[in-house]
């Protein structure tokens, strides 16, 4: 990537995580790109409010607050015993699912009596249950983290900076409603698993310095008015949804488009003209806002741009016709299927 020097001249030097912006139109394929960065080890922020409750250290907090309020909750101890918290790999669990017992806790108490790192994981659960009973939340998040040794794992990891930040804030919400009045363990996982449920909109803790070693991921809409040295705009491919109710009321309220018998074909239900005119009028005004967001979206590179999307079939159709970002692109610069 390139900087410009005081003189007006440019300098070239390697890129850096902080130099990428990942641009979504929308939210929907969010939890992929998560994923997808997460498996690579690239470290990664999410702008604009949302992503929190969906980062994986918070999802095994939740599984281990589950767990001890509900001992026989077998899917929240199999999450624990493979999160950084334990670290049993998958060939473990599955010799602790062949011993007798009715619930996996059961047949981790028979499997630990081997010893190793089952039996560990066996003890300290064992302790973190009798002290859930006796001290506050915050007191057992803390308990829970030191004795573990978990934050020596994370700090290790290349987004380890976030995920820690991440836990701080947990921990900080925790502290906020507990301080706000009677607060018991299950108020707050009864709270966690309700936000991730719904999808509730939380952003991640903010970093000072995250800007310099992350990958920034946000909305085309958050971006307006940025720009980043390298930019990705995935999803070009991602098909318009033109979905409109059966029912339209137009700019004057007294312009309403329905269905209507139509006496021409045995009065079946019909659009009329009216519900045609105000379709194809809200056509063109999504289209046009999806236009000025493309439009944001590639202008917020400075040096490097890539649009990722599947090569639409027909390339060259007019802008009427395109069903897609990328259509938009290949009609724009005459791309067709002998220039691929």
């Amino acid at each position: 990537v390139y900087e410009e020097l005081p003189d007006h001249s440019f300098v070239s030097r390697p890129a850096r995580y902080g130099d990428i912006a990942i641009l979504l139109e929308a939210r929907t394929n969010l939890s992929y790109y998560l994923a997808a960065l997460g498996e690579y080890g690239i470290p990664f922020y999410v702008h604009g409010g949302t992503g929190f409750y969906h980062r994986q250290e918070v999802y095994d907090l939740a599984n281990i607050l589950s767990f001890l309020e509900h001992r026989h909750d077998s899917v929240s101890l199999a999450g624990i015993l493979r999160s950084p918290y334990f670290g049993l790999p998958d060939t473990e669990l599955f010799r602790i699912a062949q011993e007798r017992g009715n619930t996996l806790w059961d047949k981790l108490g028979k499997y630990a009596e081997t010893g190793g790192p089952a039996a560990h994981a066996r003890d300290l659960l064992v302790s973190w249950q009798q002290y859930a009973g006796h001290v506050g939340l915050v007191a057992l998040l803390r308990r829970i983290l030191y004795e573990s040794g978990v934050c020596t794992v994370y700090a290790a990891l290349p987004a380890g900076e976030q995920i820690l930040a991440n836990i701080e804030k947990l921990v900080a919400m925790a502290r906020s409603r507990e301080e706000a009045g009677p607060y018991a363990l299950d108020d707050f996982t009864a709270d966690l698993r309700q936000a991730m449920d719904e999808d509730e909109r939380e952003g991640e803790a903010q970093l000072d310095a995250l800007a310099k070693n992350a990958v920034n991921i946000m909305t085309v809409h958050a971006a307006k008015g940025l720009e980043f040295p390298v930019v990705f705009v995935p999803d070009m491919g991602a098909s318009f949804r033109e979905t409109y109710p059966p029912v339209m009321i137009g700019e004057n309220p007294l312009v309403v488009g329905v269905k209507v018998p139509n006496p021409a074909d045995n009065f079946a239900m019909t659009e009329s003209a009216v519900l045609l005119t105000l379709r194809e009028q809200q056509r063109q005004k999504e289209r046009a806002e999806r236009k000025r967001l493309l439009y944001v979206a590639l202008t917020r590179a400075r040096d490097h741009l890539f649009m990722s999307g599947t090569a639409p079939e027909d390339a060259g159709l007019s802008y009427d016709l395109a069903r897609s970002r990328i259509e938009w692109i290949f009609t724009a610069l005459g791309v067709t299927g002998d220039a691929i």
